[in-house]
This record gives C-alpha cells, sequence and structure tokens, in this order.
C-alpha cells in the first residue's frame, strides 16, 4: 500500500530536505538538481511555480510505501518521476489554491 500527499510550499525546500524531515528518510538518492529524492521506501519530487503573475510557490510530492510493503529503490524512483510528469501536464503552476 502506498500513501501519496501533495503540499504547497514556500519556495526554496529541496526534495531531499522533505525526505528527510517529513518522512524520517536516513538514506537516500538525489536526482534532477534536488527536485526529486529517493530511496527503497520513499520519494519525494518538489514543481517549482515561479512567474505567471501568480506568488512563487512549490509543490511537494511525497511517496512513501506503508508496511508491510515491498521495498525498492529502482521502482521508487520510477514511480515519482512518473506521477511528477503527469503532475506537471495538469499545469498545477496555473491553479488558483
Amino acid at each position: 500500500m502506498l500513501s501519496l500527499e501533495r503540499e504547497i510550499r514556500e519556495v526554496g525546500a529541496s526534495a531531499r530536505d522533505i525526505a528527510v524531515k517529513q518522512l524520517g528518510v536516513k538514506q537516500l538518492t538525489s536526482a534532477e538538481r534536488d527536485s526529486v529524492a529517493h530511496a527503497d521506501w520513499a520519494a519525494v519530487s518538489v514543481v517549482q511555480c515561479r512567474g505567471g503573475g501568480a506568488a512563487d510557490k512549490d509543490i511537494s510530492i511525497a511517496v512513501k510505501v506503508l508496511e508491510p510493503g515491498h521495498r525498492n529503490e529502482a521502482a521508487m524512483k520510477e514511480l515519482i518521476l512518473e506521477y511528477t510528469s503527469a503532475f506537471k501536464k495538469r499545469q498545477p503552476c496555473t491553479e488558483t489554491s
């Protein structure tokens, strides 16, 4: 079973910071210039929303495997990258929330 959370954040938090502070990940791998971090049981991405007349913001996406889930770092990386890509296609930065 998976848990997925999206959160609007102030500008500046890296995926690594969120993974460590919010999810308690101790060992993780970062990719995509600190906008993606993943481990074998959790992954975080940060979508940056800049310009367009609205206030700058970041949107974090956090996914974690709940017990007794199967741990697989490659699968978590693929999951967070694919989900983030699909999320960006929805143009979340143009939403007013």
